[in-house]
């Protein structure tokens, strides 16, 4: 896994938990295209893989639901967080 962090490139920042159900607003960084979100590629700045279940555009940024990420107090808990 530390090969993975230390190889991390940065595509977007969560700024902010939404709703109740623990949906990330993520906001695009400039190596953005939305088609990661699809992919099998994400991961945390940890190291740690995730895959969104589901997402939508919401103006310049995007709300996506992620499995391990099931409340408003876990989605908190990500807010800052770097997604890769």
């Amino acid at each position: 896994m530390q090969n993975v962090v230390a190889d991390f490139v940065l595509v977007a920042d969560v700024v902010k938990a939404v709703g109740l159900k623990g949906e990330l607003k993520l906001y695009p960084m400039l190596d953005w295209y939305a088609p990661l979100l699809e992919g099998d590629w994400l991961i945390w700045d940890d190291g740690t893989e995730f895959r969104p279940l589901q997402w939508r555009v919401h103006g310049p940024c995007y709300v996506l639901s992620v499995a391990d990420v099931i409340d408003r107090n876990q989605a908190d808990s990500r807010v800052g967080r770097k997604v890769g």
